[in-house]
C-alpha cells in the first residue's frame, strides 16, 4: 500500500521551505529550502516589496524538489503574515507584495498622525505599519489602488490560489487577523469599521475558520487555505495545548493556546491570534530576540578585525566555549535586549546595568545577552498567566536560537522552571502546514489528532 504523504510549504521573507511528510510515521521524507530572492529594489527607502510572480516560481520549484517525483495527497501553505497583495477578478496579481516590513504606514497622514495611527483611531483596532489594511488605507488615501483590484490577500493566499488555478482567494482567520481590522467575535473582517475609514470592504475576501480545501493541483493534490506562520509553527511544534512555545530566531515569540471564548486580553504587549476553531494563540513578540545575540557576535568580530585579524570566522562556537569555561559567573550583568524597541514603543532601547571592574568580560556580556533574550519572553509569560486555565506542562523550543545554543536552553529551563522539549524536525512551520492539510483532506479527524505525529528530541541531548 502506497504511503500517504503531505507537503508543507512555508513562504518566508528570505527563504521558502517545503517538507514532504509521511502521514503514518511523521517522518520528514525530504526537506528543501530555497532563497527567496524576490525583493524589488530602486523604490522609496521605506518600501519593502517583493515580486509575487517570482515567489510563485520559487514555491513551484520547492514543491517539485520536495516531492521528488512522488504525488502528495495534499499541500498545506503558511508564510509571512500581515502583508498585502492586490489581485484582479481572475486571481492574478496587480501589484507587488507589500511585505510586513513595508514602512508606508508610518508616513505622515497629516495632523500629527501616521496612516497606521489614523486607521487605528477610526476603526478602534490597534494597527501597525506593514499590516495589509494599513497598506491599503495608504493606497486609498493616495489614489494608488489598482483600478482592476478585486481582492486583497496575503502571499500565502495567492500561492494557494495559483496552485489550483482559482480566481477568488479564501482567507483563514489567522491570515485575515494578521491583515488588521478583524473582529474576533464575528470571525470576519470588521467590515463596518473598514467602511467608516472610507475603505471598500468588498475587497477583503471571505474568511474561514477550519482547515479548508480551496482546490486541487493539476496533478490532483488537495490545496488548503493558507494559515499564518506563527500558528503553523505552534501546530507543528506543540503536541498538546498545555505547552508553551518559545521561538527564538531573528526575532522571538512566546505563544500559548487559550480558549477563543475567553475575554480579550488588555495587557500591553500581548496579542490574541486566531488559530483553530475554538482556540486562539496568546502571543508576546520581541523585535530583537536572536538578533541581539547576532549583534554581540558581530561586535566580537569587529574587535578581532580591529586587532588585525582579517575576516574572522563566525564566533558562535567560540562564544559558547567562552561562557562554558567561565562558569560559574559572579556579578552578572543585566542586559535589556530591546535594541530595536518594542511593538508598543518603537523608540525604546536596550540597556546594560550592573557594570563593574569584575564583570566587564566577554563571558559576562554573552551570559547577560542570553539572559536578556529569555527575560523578555518570560516577562510576556508573566502577563499571560492570568489567562491560562491551568499551569503549563512544558516548554517547547523552536528556531535556531534554541536549537543551536545550549546555554540559552539552560537559561530558559531555569527561568520558566519547566521541562524543555524540542521537535525532532527542524522546519516547524512547514511541518505544521502539512498537519493542517492532512486534517483538511480528512486523513485525520482533526488537527489535534494530526499533532500526534510530532516527535521530540531526547531530553538528555538538550541540556
Amino acid at each position: 500500500m502506497k504511503a500517504v504523504t503531505a507537503i508543507g510549504l512555508d513562504i518566508g521573507t528570505t527563504s521558502v521551505c517545503a517538507v514532504l511528510l509521511d502521514a503514518q510515521s511523521g517522518e520528514v521524507v525530504s526537506s528543501v529550502t530555497l532563497e527567496n530572492d524576490s525583493f524589488l529594489t530602486g523604490g522609496q527607502p521605506w518600501e519593502r516589496l517583493q515580486d509575487p510572480g517570482r515567489i510563485l516560481q520559487i514555491c513551484t520549484r520547492a514543491l517539485e524538489q520536495a516531492a521528488g517525483g512522488e504525488q502528495p495527497a495534499c499541500i498545506g501553505i503558511t508564510g509571512q503574515m500581515h502583508g498585502a497583495l492586490y489581485l484582479n477578478s481572475c486571481g492574478q496579481p496587480l501589484s507587488p507584495l507589500y511585505t510586513w516590513q513595508d514602512g508606508r504606514g508610518d508616513l505622515s497622514a497629516g495632523e500629527g498622525e501616521t496612516y497606521a495611527q489614523r486607521l487605528s483611531r477610526i476603526t478602534g483596532c490597534p494597527l501597525a505599519t506593514g499590516y495589509g489594511a494599513v497598506t491599503h488605507y495608504w493606497a486609498v488615501q493616495n489614489n494608488a489602488v489598482p483600478k482592476e483590484a478585486a481582492a486583497l490577500c496575503t502571499i500565502g493566499d495567492y500561492i494557494a490560489l495559483a496552485l489550483c488555478g482559482g480566481q477568488k482567494p479564501v482567507l483563514t482567520a489567522s491570515n485575515a487577523a494578521s491583515m488588521g481590522v478583524f473582529s474576533r467575535e464575528k470571525q470576519d473582517f470588521d467590515r463596518a469599521a473598514l467602511e467608516r475609514a472610507g475603505i471598500n470592504a468588498a475587497l477583503f475576501p471571505q474568511v474561514v475558520e477550519n482547515p479548508t480545501i480551496v482546490g486541487r493541483t493539476q496533478q490532483g493534490a488537495v490545496v488548503c487555505a493558507a494559515l499564518g506562520d506563527n500558528q503553523a509553527s505552534f501546530l507543528g511544534s506543540v503536541r498538546d495545548t498545555g505547552g508553551v512555545l518559545l521561538n527564538v530566531g531573528t526575532g522571538s515569540q512566546i505563544s500559548v493556546s487559550v480558549s477563543a471564548g475567553q475575554p480579550e486580553c488588555s495587557r500591553p504587549g500581548l496579542e490574541r491570534r486566531p488559530c483553530l476553531q475554538g482556540r486562539d494563540l496568546l502571543v508576546g513578540s520581541s523585535l530583537c530576540g536572536g538578533r541581539a545575540y547576532a549583534m554581540l557576535e558581530g561586535f566580537f568580530r569587529s574587535v578581532a578585525t580591529m586587532a588585525g585579524i582579517e575576516q574572522p570566522p563566525r564566533l558562535y562556537d567560540a562564544m559558547e566555549h567562552c561562557l562554558q569555561n567561565a562558569q560559574p559567573l559572579t556579578n552578572p550583568l543585566r542586559i535589556a535586549t530591546t535594541f530595536q524597541g518594542t511593538r508598543e514603543d518603537p523608540s525604546a532601547r536596550g540597556s546594560i546595568q550592573g557594570l563593574c571592574a569584575q564583570n566587564f568580560t566577554p563571558a559576562h556580556f554573552i551570559a547577560g545577552t542570553l539572559e536578556g533574550i529569555v527575560q523578555e519572553l518570560y516577562d510576556f509569560f508573566l502577563l499571560m498567566q492570568q489567562q491560562l486555565p491551568a499551569a503549563p506542562s512544558c516548554l517547547v523550543g523552536s528556531g535556531n536560537g534554541v536549537r543551536e545554543n545550549r546555554a540559552l536552553r539552560r537559561i530558559a529551563v531555569q527561568k520558566f522552571e519547566l521541562p524543555l522539549r524540542v521537535p525532532a524536525h527542524r522546519e516547524e512551520a512547514s511541518f505544521g502546514a502539512a498537519l493542517w492539510a492532512l486534517a483538511a483532506c480528512g486523513h485525520f479527524s482533526s488537527v489535534g489528532q494530526a499533532q500526534g505525529l510530532i516527535r521530540y528530541l531526547p531530553e538528555e541531548a538538550l541540556l
